[in-house]
């Protein structure tokens, strides 16, 4: 990955004599200077497809997020930003939240932290050594277009350190990687128990706006598009008796999930036969023998 660094004219604090203060340095941006189109899984999208949002979603920008001017002190951590974050383009990807680059002076330590959507990420440590080490914080799963991120990053001090004064740069970053799609899930098919000549229905959820292969046998037999609400439906018509395995791909932006979890099908002889049996209900016409309950009469 070749980082492109945009500062988003971040806060620095001035350093007082107790504890450690955060000093914030520029936020860096992994981004890709070729185009949206040409990206492949894995590689970082450009930097414009990254928006930020200071005010819970209202409005969105790429200017970066507000810093808060933060005094952590042993044993705690404290809000140095948050904000939101999405994927403006249309392509599937993921965010990762990262520290490369960092200082933290006087030969002291520190914590960070990057906690997405509620969620706790892992409290690392940095300082004063390896200062070129590349520690992924948090990540996101994949991103629908627009789809938001809550962000919350933090900055504390381990609980042992006893040295005061320094600075922390905790060299923050992003980067949006573009990312498969989301594997279907939830697969039924409609009859539940089909027989040969049944039209057989598979529906599912992916996520909304994607393109979705089901495939029979490995063999694809519909496409179907999600809803808003990530539903499909495809009909792959009547197959064979015996055992089959159905399973489903969705494509976003000419990009493949993984497959689905297959479901085992088993398709029963069906009715083909059964018209003979009905024929044998013929042998229902031989109950005509019952007349021969005449000849019970006959017995006087």
């Amino acid at each position: 990955m070749n980082p492109v660094k945009r500062n988003f004219g971040g806060h620095r604090a001035r350093q007082i004599g107790i504890g450690v203060v955060a000093a914030a340095a520029a936020v860096v941006m992994s981004g890709a200077t070729a185009g949206v189109a040409n990206a492949n899984v894995g590689d970082s999208l450009p930097a414009e497809c990254l928006q930020f949002s200071r005010d819970a979603g209202v409005n969105w920008d790429d200017q970066g997020p507000k810093f808060n001017s933060i005094r952590p002190v042993p044993g705690y951590e404290e809000l140095w930003a948050e904000f939101e974050n999405r994927n403006n383009c249309d392509i599937p990807a993921k965010l990762v939240y990262f520290s490369q680059d960092w200082k933290v002076g006087k030969g002291a330590t520190a914590t960070l932290r990057v906690n997405l959507d509620g969620v706790e990420g892992q409290q690392v440590v940095i300082g004063p050594d390896n200062p070129d080490t590349y520690i992924v914080l948090n990540e996101s799963g994949t991103l629908a277009t627009d789809e938001a991120v809550a962000v919350e990053w933090l900055i504390g001090i381990p609980w042992e350190e006893t040295q005061q004064g320094g600075s922390i740069n905790p060299g923050m970053g992003i980067d949006l990687i573009q990312s498969a799609p989301l594997a279907p899930s939830d697969l039924v098919i409609d009859p539940e128990a089909p027989a040969a000549g049944d039209v057989i229905m598979v529906r599912g959820t992916a996520e909304p706006g994607v393109s979705v292969s089901v495939r029979v046998d490995g063999d694809e037999k519909c496409v179907a598009a999600t809803d808003q609400a990530g539903a499909f439906s495809c009909e792959i018509g009547a197959l064979a008796p015996g055992a089959h395995q159905v399973s489903a791909v969705a494509t976003d932006s000419g990009v493949e999930s993984e497959p689905a979890e297959p479901i085992d099908v088993t398709v029963g002889p069906g009715v083909s036969g059964s018209p003979g049996s009905l024929g044998s209900a013929g042998s229902v016409g031989s109950s005509i023998g019952f007349g021969s309950l005449i000849d019970l009469g006959s017995s006087s």
